[in-house]
């Protein structure tokens, strides 16, 4: 089966959550003998577009949908026949029309989270069904996410991008508003105001971005992660990794990883991550 996959970055050019995701189910996909090409911001049309294939998986495409060939790229989508839109976010960056589009044409639907599809539909309003939706999870390899039941520091860890849409403000206010309390950033900032910022409170440390390998030593060394974002959060592989990790969640609810945890409990989410990659080829075959 040959299967064109669309998103604006791999994880060469950007190494977030849906770049991950993506890449778990890329990598799964190609162990299962499909041919996979991955289409992104800066691929050239000619190659695709008359090429042969059997499946496109449409992804987020901000950038791809800000190309100059734009038309072309809708008309190839949307004309497909085969055509599966796996939603990453709440698509903000897409008018209603364009959103109806996308999904309009689409045979299968695929949200991370069930409280990520109950959102991302209370937000907007369709003159198409969502009535058949499929669930997967963001992949995550608890053989490297797990507690590793070792002694912690009794300090508050916050980790990713410090954005306004992240809750930057309100990790500033819980550091103003608990002085007594260690706090420890490892992330990257939209603003250099902010790293200020944070170099000016003397109960936080803040040790910039680190890799995704270093990410479970760090949430097994402290002993709470502090989450609160503005927006809701479609699934966040940071929470879940976390949570694997066995650190005490101080996170708001508006998280699709904190819902899925109460729901089924974090023994089913981790199976649930874990064998995502094949669920998805599963839900789309």
């Amino acid at each position: 089966m040959n299967v064109l996959w669309m998103s604006d970055f791999s994880v060469n050019e950007n190494s977030g959550g849906a770049q991950r995701t993506d890449d778990f189910i890329i990598n799964f996909g190609k162990s299962l003998g499909y041919e996979i090409d991955h289409f992104i911001f800066n691929s050239p049309l000619d190659a695709v577009v008359n090429k042969q294939y059997d499946m496109i998986v449409t992804g987020y495409m901000h950038n791809i949908l800000s190309r100059p060939d734009v038309k072309s790229i809708w008309d190839f989508i949307t004309s497909h026949k085969n055509h599966v839109k796996f939603e990453h976010d709440s698509s903000s960056y897409l008018s209603p029309d364009q959103r109806v589009m996308l999904h309009g044409s689409a045979k299968k639907r695929i949200f991370l989270s069930k409280y990520h599809y109950e959102e991302y539909v209370r937000q907007y309003s369709y003159p198409i069904s969502f009535d058949k939706i499929d669930i997967v999870p963001s992949p995550i390899d608890d053989s490297r996410f797990h507690n590793y039941n070792l002694e912690r520091e009794d300090k508050t860890l916050y980790a990713g991008f410090i954005h306004t849409l992240k809750g930057a403000q309100n990790l500033f206010s819980q550091i103003i508003n608990n002085p007594s309390r260690q706090f420890v950033i490892a992330g990257w900032t939209s603003h250099q105001s902010f790293e200020d910022i944070i170099h000016s409170f003397k109960n936080a440390e803040f040790i910039g971005k680190k890799s995704h390998s270093e990410m479970p030593e760090l949430f097994n060394k402290y002993t709470e992660l502090f989450y609160h974002p503005v927006g809701f959060e479609p699934f966040c592989r940071t929470i879940a990794e976390a949570a694997f990790c066995g650190i005490k969640l101080n996170c708001s609810e508006n998280i699709g990883a904190v819902h899925d945890i109460k729901q089924y409990g974090i023994e089913e989410v981790k199976n649930r991550c874990k064998n995502s990659p094949q669920l998805f080829w599963e839900t789309v075959i």
